[in-house]
């Protein structure tokens, strides 16, 4: 009976150190697919310094390939958003958000290298560069859209189902101006906004994503005010867009003339920007509490709502 009483406390002392050894063992050391989905979550709540602890922790034993190159973009992206956010809240100067924007740059290269089919490293290399060009100015954004745009598009052709690469390549096309200068285009931008929003959407009702990002309606809002077009050339231009959007041989072809799809209402650019921009200023002012980004949304709806419309 001792024995095998002192067998059992045995047991019940493996089990609970085994339990303790669980509940501390790194992040790298759980299934990759469960080990993603809470890197992705942490972002979601903007705890980008534990990403950054986490990702440096798991890097050293994660497979060379695939493996490696999901932990180095979610690095980049969490660079990114420290200088994004950092910026945004004070907490971090513009010299400092350029070095974190080299560092994301650099994980994203890293990532491209461990696994060129990927989609994500491309985008967060486009995000950084397009970041490091708006801080920097006019001049030099205009020198670096070339990188951003090119970059994007290897991400759009990997994966069109990627709503960040829509959301980029909408206010790249917008605030760029069009030729001979550069390669600026209302109408591309209005598209890939569009085609944001329809993805934002989708990854927001399945519950793949825990919050709206209420950003991306307000840059649609901005490029439909940037466009302009009245209702009669909304509709003319419907068929035309159609048509090359059901003939695109690539991605870019296709989903710069997305709006050539989609049914729309009886009125002007400027009407359904407004409307846009009016849902989600009180979507956001009815909340009991803003995070940051919504915060942040919410100024900028409101200093766009106060242009000319």
């Amino acid at each position: 009976m001792r024995t095998g009483h002192h067998t059992a406390r045995l047991a019940g002392l493996f089990w609970t150190v085994m339990a303790l050894l669980f509940s501390i063992v790194p992040l790298s050391a759980q299934n990759t697919s469960e080990q993603r989905a809470e890197l992705d979550l942490m972002h979601e709540r903007d705890e980008h310094q534990g990403i950054v602890e986490q990702i440096d922790a798991a890097l050293g034993r994660a497979a060379p390939g695939r493996e490696r190159a999901e932990l180095y973009w979610r690095r980049a992206r969490a660079e990114l958003s420290v200088s994004d956010l950092g910026r945004y809240t004070g907490a971090v100067r513009d010299d400092q958000a350029l070095e974190l924007l080299e560092q994301a740059e650099g994980f994203a290269k890293q990532a491209i290298a461990e696994d060129p089919g990927l989609a994500q490293p491309y985008f967060w290399k486009a995000a950084a560069i397009a970041q490091r060009g708006q801080i920097r100015g006019v001049l030099n954004s205009l020198f670096m859209a070339g990188d951003v745009r090119d970059a994007a598009l290897e991400a759009l052709e990997r994966n069109a189902e990627l709503g960040e690469v829509h959301y980029l390549l909408g206010q790249l096309y917008r605030e760029l101006p069009g030729r001979p200068l550069s390669f600026g285009n209302a109408a591309y931008a209005v598209s890939f906004g569009r085609k944001a929003v329809e993805l934002h959407e989708q990854h927001y009702n399945s519950g793949e994503l825990p919050y709206r990002y209420y950003d991306y309606y307000t840059q649609l809002a901005k490029s439909l005010r940037a466009r302009n077009w009245n209702s009669g050339r909304r509709t003319s231009r419907a068929n035309s867009m159609r048509g090359a959007y059901q003939s695109a041989s690539n991605n870019f072809d296709r989903y710069s003339n997305y709006e050539g799809t989609v049914d729309l209402r009886s009125e002007t650019d400027r009407q359904e920007g407004k409307r846009m921009l009016d849902w989600v200023i009180s979507e956001l002012e009815a909340k009991p509490s803003l995070s940051v980004r919504q915060r942040r949304s919410l100024e900028e709806a409101r200093e766009l709502e106060a242009e000319r419309w």
